[in-house]
């Protein structure tokens, strides 16, 4: 089942906190996406570019193992990535992150383990993020039930073809759509595109929740008539459709 999840508590070391209103999208084939805009943004460099980090990654790029009915282990070798975009890197590091998610009795997820931001070579950071599953067929943000699951039937993810100029991934799951496209010719905030969308009617009737970038006119304006393996061709880019559930 695709699903929805929101953040609702960061903490790294001993500081605990959160400034965003982060989402993560995983499809019903196991592609992901986050996209975390900060909620007040402070400061000339957050003002500029209001996302504390926007990652995406197809199922090819995590790697899951079940530990118990309610725990499971996630290595991820981010595909997308824009903190590693802005360091000037535009491919994959092959720097695997392991992480842990327990689903707690009250249907909240706790994910946690170690980064290494100035390199394997030292000290790692700890960290907590606690995620609070959300109904995906709603546009209004509603909390799931720990009983429940996203019974919805809509998962599509559309991806770049391959391309000198342009990388990006868009996940839709239920009402929500968010994507993120790079320009691989940059390495600023200038070429970094993100979307946030939920579809508040009809179908493909979309309000805008987050718009962040020079080029997101280039993500596709409709979704509800894609099959698999199509390609939307636009501002000269192919996006193709590489899972689609869209009954």
């Amino acid at each position: 089942m695709p699903s929805l999840l929101k953040r609702v508590l960061f903490q790294v070391g001993d500081a605990m906190n959160e400034r965003t209103i982060t989402y993560s999208s995983v499809s019903n084939d196991g592609h992901c996406i986050s996209i975390r805009p900060f909620t007040k943004p402070t400061g000339e460099k957050e003002e500029k570019f209001p996302i504390e980090w926007a990652f995406a990654c197809t199922n090819k790029d995590v790697k899951v193992t079940k530990l118990s009915e309610t725990s499971m282990k996630q290595d991820f070798d981010f595909l997308l990535d824009t903190n590693r975009y802005l360091a000037g890197e535009h491919e994959k590091s092959g720097d695997i992150v392991e992480t842990q998610w327990d689903t707690w009795e009250s249907g909240l997820i706790l994910e946690h383990g170690v980064v290494y931001p100035h390199g394997k070579d030292k000290e790692g950071v700890a960290f907590k993020e606690l995620w609070q599953p959300l109904d995906c067929s709603i546009a209004e943000e509603t909390i799931l039930a720990s009983s429940e699951r996203n019974d919805v039937s809509r998962s599509i993810v559309l991806r770049t073809e391959k391309s000198e100029k342009w990388d990006g991934l868009i996940i839709v799951t239920g009402r929500y759509v968010q994507g993120i496209l790079l320009d691989k010719t940059k390495s600023d905030v200038t070429g970094i595109s993100i979307l946030r969308l939920v579809e508040t009617g009809a179908m493909d009737s979309f309000s805008p929740l987050v718009v962040q970038g020079e080029n997101t006119h280039k993500f596709p304006k409709t979704y509800g008539k894609l099959e698999l393996e199509d390609v939307i061709k636009l501002g000269g880019i192919g996006w193709e459709v590489i899972e689609c559930h869209n009954q």
